[in-house]
């Protein structure tokens, strides 16, 4: 058995959409029975409305309610009550109906759903992307050979570290995510995250070590 984390994009949906206008969250947790789907979402992002309206906006929810907002230090949030009864296959309800075991939170960002899973075997993990490409564009992001489970702070969180973060760090924390400093595979050097900040590779890599203790700190690993 092994760890696996995979991206979904599906065409057409609202959360395809959520990336357009900078907005990311997660589905916190969810419950599935007879494709009925009940969901606590959190947003997080500079236009919260507007995330809520693409949900509201899909077909399957039969109700979307948001039951907690607020500021964060640079943005805000959201909790999202939703239910849905799916009339066709998603993601989700293949890897439930097909023993596969999703692990929450199921992560929304750039347009895509983050999944981390635990899978049996190769043959099982081939199988999954099949069935997933039948809804969707899918690619895997890592493979983990040890069960383990990765810290990834959800927005939420992420609004909360924001809190114990200095300014200096903050910038290159968010520097180094939007150059995918942090994508699987690595889409930039720690050269090219100092050089966009102005400061010596040294020195971002401190920052970047720092703000990785504060998060481990956070979340208890």
């Amino acid at each position: 058995m092994f760890g696996v984390r995979i991206r979904v994009r599906l065409p057409d949906d609202w959360t395809s959409e959520l990336g357009q206008y900078d907005i990311w969250g997660d589905v916190y947790t969810a419950t599935l029975h007879d494709r009925r789907y009940t969901a606590l979402y959190r947003f997080h992002g500079p236009n919260i409305d507007k995330a809520v309206a693409l949900a509201k906006s899909a077909d399957y929810f039969e109700s979307v309610e948001v039951v907690d907002r607020g500021p964060t230090t640079s943005t805000e949030h959201a909790m999202v009550l939703a239910f849905a009864q799916f009339p066709e296959p998603t993601p989700y309800t293949i890897m439930l109906e097909n023993d596969y075991m999703p692990l929450d939170p199921t992560i929304l960002r750039n347009g895509y759903e983050f999944f981390d899973l635990f899978v049996q075997s190769r043959e099982r993990l081939v199988d999954l992307i099949d069935r997933l490409e039948a809804v969707g564009s899918v690619g895997i992001e890592r493979v983990v050979n040890d069960i383990e489970t990765v810290f990834n702070p959800s927005p939420v969180t992420w609004g909360a570290l924001e809190e114990l973060l200095t300014d200096r760090q903050r910038e290159v924390i968010t520097v180094a995510d939007d150059l995918g400093y942090f994508d699987v595979p690595r889409e930039a050097t720690l050269s090219d995250v100092a050089a966009v900040v102005g400061i010596e590779k040294s020195t971002a890599g401190e920052h970047l070590r720092r703000g990785s203790v504060i998060s481990r700190k956070f979340s208890g690993a």
